[in-house]
């Protein structure tokens, strides 16, 4: 009698992690605990979880570096920081001013609006227009305090640490915090993927064709993302600075930045819209309203982006990566953000492709099996 007979005939001699159902769901239960724990400490994960994410991005070009050029793992994430410095550098000292410029004006122009708006229709705002000239000060005496709620990932407050050492101080120590996991999650990456010899040998070689797969995915959406989303975001601001949007800079930085999540950068339409509109109205001398003006030159933009988006970039850079549909993709970024904010936002639609591929590779031919069998 084999061994394999032995245990057909004796199941209630095995162990509990040698039952698949059992195991599955304990990987499934660890999953969820996981991004659990990641929610409850966001103020202190976000700043690892986008570490992890730039050397998850950078890894392709770190290893090609390494194999071609046999350059060390260290140097090449070096000069890479070096240059992400020289980057952010550049941005602080000829872009920066402009958009806290445009952010204070903004905040400014929406109280006045705000104010005649209510007068008009005897509404009481309450401290609406003092909420948003607090804003406006707050941008141009502390910009950093902008940066409060991205890091944080929820809209009152830092949570501990934030209350302990204030939000300008919170922003400077993740931004050293971010380039210091950055360099040890880039030098470790490989040596993290050994974790796979942990697996059972007669499951190993399944194992790594779910995981290429999951790194495919969840590796062809975010780095496409990314330079989807500069590459927009520049295209927007340029075109509506052309057209005499206001705020173009500004609307268009946040319309790229949306557009990291599918099918999100269409609010920067109707909000171009609505600031080219209020500059008009606001500077009106009696003159015909610029129907051309407002809503074709603006929208000609936004939907030339768009064009250029849907027909050229995602097709070349990200194509089907994720494998997810349209109503998937909007459904789970909705639940990702309600539940858990910019940190839902940012594992959305990876940990969906990765579920769909779990699914689809694991589970399913487990209940055909199942099923015929039955």
């Amino acid at each position: 009698m084999t061994d394999t007979e032995t245990k057909a005939e004796r199941p209630a001699g095995r162990h509990l992690w040698e039952i698949a159902a059992v195991r599955d769901l304990a990987w499934l239960v660890l999953a969820i605990g996981l991004l659990w724990l990641g929610y409850r400490l966001r103020s202190i994960f976000t700043p690892v979880l986008v570490a992890l994410l730039l050397a998850y991005l950078f890894d392709p070009l770190i290893t090609k570096a390494q194999v071609w050029a046999r350059m060390p793992r260290p140097l090449t994430i070096s000069l890479i920081l070096l240059a992400l410095a020289l980057l952010a550098a550049a941005f602080a000292v000829f872009l920066a001013p402009l958009l806290i410029d445009q952010i204070v004006a903004l905040a400014k122009k929406l109280g006045v609006e705000a104010e005649g708006f209510a007068r008009r229709r005897g509404i009481d705002l309450g401290t609406v227009k003092s909420q948003l000239d607090a804003l406006a000060d707050r941008a141009s005496k502390d910009p950093m305090s902008i940066l409060q709620q991205l890091f944080a990932g929820t809209s009152r407050a830092f949570g501990f640490i934030g209350g302990v050492i204030g939000a300008t101080s919170y922003v400077l120590l993740t931004l050293v915090l971010i380039p210091f996991y950055f360099f040890f999650f880039a030098w470790r990456l490989d040596r993290m993927r050994e974790v796979v010899r942990f697996v059972p040998a007669s499951h190993r070689e399944h194992t790594l064709g779910i995981l290429r797969r999951m790194d495919r995915a969840v590796g062809g959406f975010f780095r496409a993302r990314v330079v989807i989303s500069l590459a927009t975001g520049v295209l927007f601001a340029l075109g509506w600075w052309v057209s005499g949007v206001p705020y173009w800079f500004l609307l268009g930085m946040a319309t790229g930045i949306l557009n990291l999540v599918p099918y999100a950068a269409i609010v920067g339409w109707p909000t171009a819209l609505l600031l080219k509109h209020l500059e008009v109205v606001s500077d009106s001398t009696g003159a015909p309203y610029p129907w051309l003006a407002v809503f074709l030159w603006p929208s000609v933009v936004y939907l030339a982006v768009q064009f250029l988006d849907g027909w050229v970039l995602t097709p070349w850079l990200q194509g089907k990566s994720t494998d997810l549909g349209t109503v998937t993709i909007l459904i789970v970024v909705f639940v990702g953000g309600a539940l858990a904010g910019l940190y839902g936002l940012i594992l959305a639609i990876p940990v969906a492709a990765c579920v769909k591929i779990v699914i689809s590779d694991v589970f399913l031919p487990r209940l055909e099996a199942w099923a015929r069998a039955h």
